[in-house]
């Protein structure tokens, strides 16, 4: 059998060399064009800008308002009542018998001129200012307080969890920006070595696999490239989100993966007791049941009715006028009267039973969003725990990316050179990309492990690497 082999080089450098120096020239300036975005700046802009947290901010506001609305002593301003009355008044007649003049046989009865003409009218006018005031008789001003109140923690609670899940969401997209633009880094310039490589070496033969060998290599060489589109839209994708919530229109370069704080967690035993004391999601959730505990409450009280007190004084003013024949009395009378009372509606029908219903129906949701958290808790905290933990130690026993490929030269002299085949060759070079991919894995699911822990405990892992 005829073997073929080829040695390629590049004036006195090897290609393997000078691709590395060429992407390093290109780095260093598309450094001096961008800068570099760290993990605090990150934290910090993302919590200045996020629609997300300006969402929750609103609620906590709102909540705080409906206290506010709550905390009046009357559960409804007085209402204020003016009458005004005009009319006229009329007097019967008074018909008089004379015993007398009935035994003389005459007419015995005596009627007034003004019975007959009609002319027996007064004018009548007033007025009357009252005012009515709704007592709380039943306690709904205290349930709606204490509503309040309970919102008002709610509020607060989601706003943590926001809050933490924004800096979870900023690691790990920040980390797969940076840990996969290395990855993507490193194939583009294994792409362009072995582009180099098998343009120099065209029509060679494998000693094992003949002339197919130059096959398989256009075919290998597309399938690197088909994965390094794949990570470079991956990236693209946590890059627009890491736009979105930091609110920053200008480029920049995500920090090394090592920049990014993943720090050693706590004891299993004490993050489990952070974990029961101050998980935010818990604490929400007994919020979330005390606040409908409360809204049950209020329905409840909410068809039985408070009475209203009222107090009213007018004036009515009777004559005054010329209109017709005045009758016996003075020219003008005057009555001053006061009311005072109360008024209470009639709980004939019910009108809060659909208001009930949904009270109850948010209560139940509560409790078994309470017992759902609690069922898992310990379970997550250990499993989250357990894969955090074992992702660091599979970061430090993987290395850099300078070190996956550290012998790829050594393997391209031995392949150049006839020694070893083609599948021997490209196989370490897709051994040496998966070590890669596992390492951009592993910093990925650390990070958002990392970002897990934090939600489970209510406790950041901010520090910051001693590297």
């Amino acid at each position: 059998m005829r073997r073929v082999f080829f040695r390629v080089t590049i004036g006195k450098m090897e290609p393997r060399i000078f691709c590395a120096t060429a992407l390093l020239l290109i780095c260093s300036v598309h450094g001096a064009e961008r800068r570099t975005l760290s993990y605090s700046e990150a934290v910090r802009l993302g919590l200045a800008n996020a629609p997300e947290l300006k969402i929750s901010e609103s609620e906590v506001r709102r909540s705080n308002v409906e206290r506010q609305d709550a905390s009046h002593f009357f559960p409804s301003n007085p209402d204020l009542d003016a009458t005004y009355i005009s009319g006229n008044k009329t007097r019967s007649p008074v018909v008089g018998f004379s015993p007398s003049t009935f035994l003389k046989d005459e007419n015995p009865f005596d009627l007034p001129i003004e019975g007959i003409t009609g002319k027996n009218r007064q004018p009548l006018h007033g007025f009357e200012i009252g005012i009515t005031q709704e007592l709380d008789l039943w306690g709904k001003q205290s349930a709606r307080r204490e509503g309040a109140d309970a919102a008002i923690r709610q509020a607060a609670a989601n706003d943590e969890i926001t809050r933490l899940q924004i800096r979870a969401e900023i690691r790990a997209n920040l980390m797969t920006v940076a840990s996969l633009g290395e990855t993507i880094q490193s194939n583009s310039a294994t792409l362009a070595h072995l582009r180099r490589i098998r343009g120099a070496s065209a029509g060679f033969v494998d000693p094992r696999m003949g002339y197919y060998a130059g096959t398989a290599f256009k075919s290998d060489l597309a399938g690197i490239e088909a994965d390094t589109r794949e990570l470079i839209e991956t990236r693209d994708k946590a890059l627009l989100s890491l736009h979105r919530m930091l609110g920053v229109k200008d480029e920049f370069e995500a920090p090394a993966p090592g920049a990014i704080p993943l720090a050693a967690p706590e004891t299993l035993e004490h993050l489990l007791k952070l974990a029961h004391e101050k998980n935010p999601e818990r604490r929400a959730a007994e919020l979330a049941l005390a606040r409908a505990e409360t809204n049950e409450r209020f329905a409840l009280l909410a068809d039985l009715p408070n009475p209203s007190l009222f107090l009213g004084a007018g004036q009515t003013t009777i004559g005054g006028s010329n209109m017709g024949v005045r009758g016996p009395g003075p020219e003008n009378e005057r009555e001053t009267t006061v009311r005072f009372g109360a008024k209470i509606s009639l709980p004939i029908q019910k009108y809060s039973q659909g208001q009930l219903e949904a009270a109850r129906t948010e209560k139940l949701k509560a409790k078994m969003e309470l017992e759902k958290i609690d069922s898992a808790l310990d379970l997550t905290v250990k499993q989250t725990y357990e894969r955090y933990t074992a992702l660091r130690n599979t970061i430090r026993e993987l290395g850099t990316a300078t070190d996956a490929g550290a012998n790829l030269a050594v393997i391209d002299q031995a392949f150049l050179a006839g020694r070893i085949s083609y599948f021997d060759f490209m196989s370490e070079y897709e051994r040496t990309a998966k070590v890669l991919k596992r390492r951009s894995d592993s910093y990925i699911g650390a990070a958002t492990a990392c970002g897990t822990l934090e939600l489970l405990t209510g406790q950041t892992m901010d520090q910051e690497p001693k590297e």
